[in-house]
């Protein structure tokens, strides 16, 4: 079985139990074809305070509280932290491949160490920062996450979308795969009962509110739909900075804000619900857009990032411009005629597992044969 060491600055801890679980559910679902170690180096920014927590057998982490932010520091430390846990933690037990999750900071002085590091290497990207040139365009600073990609590194992305912004970001060729996320299949699932309540007709609209989410756009869009379809209402979940001004915008309308919400409770939405409308203006992947899909419920979304590699006409609405006559129009669609929800892509942890074993395979069996 091959031996995969993961290193990576974003994870799920026992202090942040919700950070960063994508990476978690990519490497649990790696765990039926790979025998995983994880070493997880996070600074954050606060009291200084280091912290080193064993998450499992074979998860540990360490977190260092900083009172200052200075990159430079940042790249260092995440240089020192990378060496310790490939060369030293690794000493005895020599892994197969080297899988990197986030590359800023921990390989920005890889160029160092690159030929002492004889196993292939590959890097796991999820950062939307790229897609922005991480708000600081034309910067200098970037130069040093540049390098990193200019060195040869595969490179996994969850998303073709992504993987073209960091080949962009970098100005350079990649070699480039895409594993998407994980939908948890046990519980976004197609269970619509035989018999629903057809006055309780409602679009359903979960998110973390923030940028680049749009949720005002939406709502505007269902104001105008509401005056020519008097049955149908909003609900929305979630939290977050931009809440209080959906509710402000929503005091004359049908709209029930329903708080957070676990996931279970987010699948009986979008058993349920007329669709998922999602409005954004950037999208690394979008796991709501595929938990409505895997739970029978169309899709109405903005055409951005990585959603256009998933939803399609045959399981929802791609709306080609992020106004609310465009959002209004397509939801109008929706309610004559919804989709027949063909193509739902198959996201399970079993089958995106499978998949990311393939790419690590296959990337391990070109470094062996170009060594």
């Amino acid at each position: 079985m091959m031996k995969v060491l993961h290193i990576t600055n974003w994870y799920p801890t026992k202090e942040n139990p919700y950070a960063a679980l994508w990476i978690k559910r990519h490497i649990q679902a790696l765990s039926k074809h790979t025998k995983n170690v994880v070493y997880h180096f996070e600074i954050v920014k606060g009291p200084f305070r280091f912290k080193k927590e064993r998450i499992s057998d074979f998860e540990l982490s360490y977190t260092l509280t900083l009172p200052i932010k200075f990159w430079k520091l940042y790249e260092f430390l995440g240089f020192i932290f990378f060496c310790y846990f490939f060369f030293w933690k690794t000493r005895v037990g020599k892994p197969d491949l080297l899988n990197v999750h986030i590359a800023y900071p921990l390989l920005t002085y890889f160029n160092l160490v690159k030929k002492y590091v004889r196993i292939p290497v590959v890097i796991t990207e999820h950062w939307s920062a790229y897609h922005y040139h991480f708000n600081i365009p034309g910067s200098s600073k970037l130069n040093a996450i540049r390098r990193i990609f200019k060195q040869g590194i595969p490179v996994i992305t969850v998303s073709k979308a992504l993987g073209d912004d960091i080949a962009h970001f970098a100005n350079v060729p990649l070699n480039l795969y895409a594993v998407p996320n994980i939908v948890d299949s046990e519980v976004f699932k197609n269970e619509k009962p035989s018999v629903q309540n057809v006055n309780d007709r409602f679009f359903f609209m979960v998110s973390q509110w923030k940028s680049p989410k749009i949720p005002m756009v939406a709502i505007s869009a269902y104001a105008e739909l509401a005056k020519r379809n008097s049955n149908i209402s909003l609900k929305i979940a979630g939290y977050g900075p931009l809440l209080d001004e959906m509710k402000s915008c929503s005091l004359d309308l049908d709209v029930q804000f329903l708080g957070q919400l676990d996931s279970k409770e987010i699948a009986g939405y979008m058993q349920h619900a007329i669709a998922l409308v999602h409005a954004s203006e950037y999208e690394t992947f979008c796991v709501v857009c595929a938990e409505a899909l895997a739970c029978g419920c169309p899709v109405i979304a903005s055409a951005v990032g990585g959603i256009p590699e998933f939803v399609n006409e045959d399981n929802g609405f791609l709306v080609m411009e992020n106004t609310s006559e465009a959002f209004t129009k397509a939801m109008q669609s929706c309610l004559s005629e919804s989709p027949k929800m063909e193509h739902v892509p198959n996201l399970s942890p079993q089958a995106v597992g499978w998949k990311y074993y393939e790419v690590l395979k296959e990337i391990e069996s070109k470094y062996h044969a170009d060594s």
